[in-house]
């Protein structure tokens, strides 16, 4: 049986495995962070606008 050690095969497979997973979560989240702002931003603009325009209307 392999012994949970640095030198051993199970221990860098394990490792291998939870570096890949790690780091696909870290790309998803770069992701997410990225797109957001990107999402909102036409929400917001879009509601100051109408805000903006209502405004106008009734002044």
């Amino acid at each position: 049986m392999w012994e949970a050690s640095l030198e051993s095969p199970v221990f860098w497979c394990f490792h291998r495995v939870l570096y890949r997973k790690l780091n696909t979560e870290a790309g998803k989240m770069t992701r997410e962070t990225f797109w957001y702002p990107v999402a909102v931003a036409p929400g917001l603009i879009g509601t100051v606008a109408t805000i903006t325009a209502v405004l106008i209307k009734l002044l």
